[in-house]
């Protein structure tokens, strides 16, 4: 980051050896007025749209999560009390299944074409199609431009591999939700430090990602834009102080779990065998402790926006 006066660009990166770590909207970075304040907007200035697409398998209790009313004056069911604060933003659609999913075709058939709304290809082969390109990959199309990742493809589990004969699927579909094209899975990213650094990894002073990252990226991101950081703080109203204070700390946490991640859980059961076709997690995922693996993946969700 280099100093200078007036607005702070949007682009603004803390800078250290090899690293360039973007920042939230500040105060700092909106537009002056006439009367001279620094602070205040000569015009709104709105945040770039994003949207997250969350995805569980195996099945719900569905009375916990859709409302036995229709229209706009219903109760929130249980599953869905925490949202109670944002109710009169929150749309519950349900039903959607039954146009295109046929019965008998177990969860392959509502997987991989849950964003695409469309009849998945019936396939034992790699002759694989969803229908269309998902809604995720739409919305990257159109506005992805205006976020530094136009997307990002997050998963718990590794790739399903071989062919389901109850029902004469491929697996394939059970692991990807997100298509570039009708037969084009985006690849997906399990561990989480490997999300970590494609967040915050080092980037050239454009803010783009080095094709060969240096050693520096092994270190943590927060200590090598310190200084950086210093400077900054300096520069910032008190409100700004605060949004900057209550950023880093959230990375800082996230390192912090991210350094023991690999450790496996205490006192947990591990089974005799592998299971068929399971795939051995990479570096830093939590081993046998999903409930972290999980929360870490949604905390990056939260840090990307």
């Amino acid at each position: 980051m280099n100093p200078k006066s007036g607005p702070l660009s949007r682009r603004t990166f803390l800078k250290g050896v090899g690293v360039a770590m973007g920042l939230p909207l500040l105060e700092g970075m909106l537009p002056p007025t006439a009367g001279g304040s620094p602070f205040r907007m000569s015009q709104p200035v709105t945040a770039p749209v994003r949207s997250a697409f969350l995805y569980f398998p195996n099945g719900a209790w569905m009375n916990a999560w859709v409302p036995t009313q229709a229209g706009t004056d219903f109760e929130l069911p249980f599953s869905l009390e925490p949202l109670a604060p944002v109710r009169d933003s929150v749309v519950v659609l349900s039903g959607l299944d039954k146009a295109y999913s046929r019965s008998g075709d177990g969860h392959y058939a509502k997987t991989a074409n849950w964003l695409t709304g469309l009849h998945v290809r019936k396939t034992a082969g790699q002759d694989v199609h969803v229908g269309g390109i998902s809604l995720d990959q739409l919305i990257a199309q159109r506005i992805g431009h205006l976020t530094l990742l136009p997307s990002l493809e997050l998963a718990t589990d590794p790739v399903a591999t071989g062919i389901d004969r109850n029902v004469n699927y491929t697996r394939l579909y059970a692991s990807h939700i997100s298509w570039r094209a009708p037969n084009v899975p985006m690849p997906r990213e399990i561990n989480p430090r490997a999300v970590f650094q494609r967040l915050f990894g080092p980037r050239d002073d454009e803010g783009r990602p080095l094709p060969r990252p240096s050693r520096a990226d092994e270190r943590s991101i927060l200590d090598l834009t310190l200084e950086d950081a210093g400077t900054l703080r300096g520069q910032l109203g008190r409100t700004d102080q605060h949004k900057l204070d209550e950023y880093l700390e959230s990375v800082r946490n996230v390192e912090r779990r991210l350094d023991s991640a690999g450790a496996p859980a205490a006192g947990g059961w591990r089974p005799p065998t592998q299971p068929e076709n399971l795939v051995p997690p990479p570096a830093n995922v939590p081993r046998g402790n999903s409930r972290e693996l999980v929360k870490l993946m949604l905390d990056m969700i939260v840090l990307a926006f």
